[in-house]
Parts: C-alpha cells; structure tokens; sequence
C-alpha cells in the first residue's frame, strides 16, 4: 500500500489525499487482511468503483481496455 508523504493524509507536494482504511482483520494459519485505499486523483474510478468512487482494494484489482490500450489498475488505484 502506498504511504502518505506527510503524517496527514495530505501530500503537501502534489495535493492528492490518501486514505488507508483496514475494515477487517482475521489472524489464522492464512491471515486475511480487507484494507483500501482511496486517493484524490484516481479519477478512473469514479463511476463504476466496487467499492465507490476513487477507492480500490487488493482484491478489486483489474485490467481495463481503452481502446488499443490496456490498463492495469491495482490494489494502490495507480495504473
């Protein structure tokens, strides 16, 4: 997952937010951890997100066609 560059959730460079949010974590022999990420500027996302608008997860990761192009977006919502 991405870090922020300042303890806010703020990049004061660029001025993009990121947010980094665990809903759930379940420890066992195959731990799973459901944590997402919502950035500012991931723009793509905003229509059709599974999990709304701007916000991604590992398991929400895919590949999307624009036209002869193919685009990767993964569980940090950066292509």
């Amino acid at each position: 997952m991405p870090k922020p560059a300042s303890r806010r959730s703020i990049d004061y460079l660029n001025g993009v937010e990121t947010l980094i949010h665990t809903d759930f974590d379940l420890p066992g022999v195959l731990p799973i951890v459901w944590q997402r990420v919502y950035r500012s500027d991931f723009d793509a996302n905003d229509s059709d997100g599974p999990l709304g608008a701007r916000w991604m997860a590992p398991y929400a990761s895919r590949f999307e066609e624009h036209g002869e192009e193919l685009a990767y977006y993964d569980d940090a919502a950066a292509n």
